[in-house]
């Protein structure tokens, strides 16, 4: 298997390339890495030949990689796109520490020799780490020509996908970067992942000013080192996909479908049976539940200190997901119950909602939901490794809930699971458009063939530590999860 970090530094350095990746070579683990480019930045070299903090990120992601067994490889973008014919007039950026050449390097016209080998270099990768700086809560310019590339070439669909950026405050668009960068690549076809347990969120988020200023933030050096092992991790799920024997018809792959939320008289839970029509999925196959959260009692969550409830679980390495219920909520008519099982025993999960002209009358579960899904999560992420995404029922001028699907992607893949291309469909006048089922035939499609990988893989070891609390017994705690 074979990781590759893509660079999006424009104050970085072509000629770092070669460095960057002999200090990851040559490190047998993060600490080693980490005191190379530590000498490297104390070595008194002008500032514009030292590693910028977004490629000492890269390089900390993929010792990630690297450190789960996997062939790792740095490619610096601004090496690839075609300079402007131009410099700009009397200015010289060797005098603020930059590159000379940042200003020459603009349009996406790409060498035809240099674009062939970077497209090979994409296709022989399992996994990618895009790493880029932040600007403004969004990605390099550089950083953005590679999803142009990605689009106009197909160049990332099957692939398993994740994030790091750098900003120079704490909390100054890392997550925002990351999380467009993710969505994105969802809908061009990626397997998208974020950082992993501990913290399992968007990615690697770090900041720093100063060139070398990443290697103080521990945070996000963690962030970015987990962003590589999960990306490994699902590389090893995706790779077992190709040797999978045909599925047989006496275990059909279970897609959930949890209607989040619906109108008095029904209307996505129609639509939804509607679109299982269309679509001519295999029974023998498939087995589809329609599982509507307005029909149940959700309490809403008490956001309790100690979650969940140690006395409920069992605080053993060994544990599956066939540990007992654990929130603190009892109430037999609150649904949370059954809900976690038909959750944690789906093959697939399919979150459906609604962006309507009118959404008054709309019976949201949505928020309830999620919000008491938090000692799935907290149980040593019960949910690891399902693939997910969102289901949008979207009315042709509606602008109240356009972004259902981007909602369950950032909330689902904090839950450590498989994010795939998010499936949306239009109405007008009370009508189903024709729609491309393709989208919703290549989500059960993969979640059969995940299925069936994650039997054969081998599993991981995930913990859940609840920082921020003084109550820690359940800090110590881990799963294994395939």
């Amino acid at each position: 298997m074979k990781v590759i970090a893509l660079g999006g530094s424009v104050r970085g350095s072509v000629q770092n390339k070669d460095f960057l990746c002999h200090a990851i070579r040559e490190s047998e683990n993060l600490d080693t890495y980490l005191g190379k480019i530590k000498t490297h930045i104390e070595s008194g070299l002008p500032d514009s030949q030292l590693l910028s903090n977004s490629e000492i990120l890269a390089g900390v992601a993929l010792m990630g990689a690297k450190n789960q067994g996997c062939d790792v490889e740095f490619y610096p973008l601004l090496q690839l796109f075609e300079r402007r014919e131009h410099k700009v007039e009397n200015l010289n950026l060797n005098d603020f520490g930059l590159d000379n050449d940042i200003n020459l390097r603009d349009l996406l016209k790409v060498d035809a020799e240099s674009l062939k080998i970077f497209i090979n270099k994409i296709k022989e990768s399992d996994g990618i780490v895009f790493v880029s700086p932040v600007y403004f809560g969004d990605r390099s310019s550089v950083a953005n020509k590679f999803i142009q590339l990605a689009s106009k070439y197909d160049l990332i669909k099957g692939k398993v996908v994740g994030a790091c950026s750098v900003g120079t405050k704490r909390n100054g668009g890392q997550e925002t970067t990351n999380i467009f960068f993710l969505y994105e690549a969802l809908n061009l076809g990626a397997m998208v992942v974020g950082n992993g347990p501990e913290s399992c969120q968007y990615g690697g988020t770090a900041w720093a000013g100063d060139k070398g200023k990443v290697l103080k933030d521990a945070f996000g050096i963690e962030t970015s080192y987990g962003t590589g092992e999960r990306i490994t991790q699902v590389c090893r799920i995706a790779s077992n996909m190709s040797s999978i024997p045909k599925p047989s018809p006496d275990s059909p792959t279970t897609i959930t479908i949890l209607v989040t939320m619906d109108t008095p008289e029904r209307k996505l839970r129609k639509f939804i049976q509607e679109y299982l029509d269309v679509t001519g999925a295999d029974a023998k196959q498939f087995k589809f539940k329609l599982i509507e959260l307005i029909d149940g009692d959700i309490e809403r969550c008490f956001a309790c200190n100690i979650c969940p409830i140690p006395q409920f679980i069992k605080n053993k390495p060994e544990s599956t997901n066939k540990d007992p219920y654990a929130c603190i909520i009892r109430r037999s008519e609150d649904s949370l119950s059954s809900l976690r099982d038909e959750l944690i025993n789906s093959d697939g999960i399919l979150l459906a909602g609604l962006n309507l002209k009118n959404m008054n009358d709309v019976i949201y579960r949505y928020q309830a939901f999620m919000e008491r899904t938090r000692f799935i999560r907290r149980n040593d992420f019960e949910l690891t490794n399902i693939p997910m995404t969102g289901l949008l029922l979207n009315e042709v001028g509606a602008f109240i809930n356009p972004i259902h699907n981007l909602k369950v992607m950032t909330s689902f893949m904090r839950h450590n699971g498989i994010m795939l291309k998010p499936v949306t469909a239009y109405a007008h006048n009370g009508k189903m458009l024709e729609s491309n089922s393709s989208d919703f035939i290549s989500f059960i499609r993969y979640a059969q063939k995940i299925k069936e990988a994650r039997k054969i893989s081998d599993p991981i070891e995930v913990s859940y530590k609840a920082l921020g609390y003084g109550d820690k017994r359940l800090d110590n705690t881990a799963a294994l999860r395939k």
